[in-house]
C-alpha cells in the first residue's frame, strides 16, 4: 500500500511538473520529439500489461486480438472525425 502511494504520488509529480513545464518552458525539437516517443511506449506498455494480457488469460487469443483491432479501428475512426 505505502509503494503505490509512492508511486501515485510521483506520477503526480511529475504530470504536474511537465504541465508546468509545457506551459512555461522551452525544450528542443529533437528532445521533445524523444519524450513524447518514450511516454507512447510507456502508455502502450501499460494498456498492453493492464488490459491485453488479463484478457488473453480470461478469453481466447483470436477474440481479445480481434477486440483490439476493432478498439484500434473505432478509435482511429472517430480521431479522424474528430478532425474534420
Amino acid at each position: 500500500m505505502l509503494i503505490m502511494l509512492l508511486v501515485v504520488a510521483v506520477v503526480s509529480g511529475a504530470l504536474i511538473a511537465g504541465a508546468v513545464w509545457g506551459l512555461y518552458g522551452k525544450l528542443p525539437k529533437r528532445l521533445e520529439g524523444f519524450l513524447i516517443a518514450l511516454a507512447g511506449g510507456a502508455l502502450i506498455l501499460s494498456v498492453v500489461t493492464e488490459l491485453i494480457e488479463p484478457s488473453i488469460r480470461t478469453s481466447s487469443l483470436v477474440l481479445a486480438l480481434i477486440s483490439t483491432a476493432v478498439g484500434a479501428i473505432v478509435f482511429t475512426g472517430a480521431d479522424y472525425l474528430i478532425d474534420e
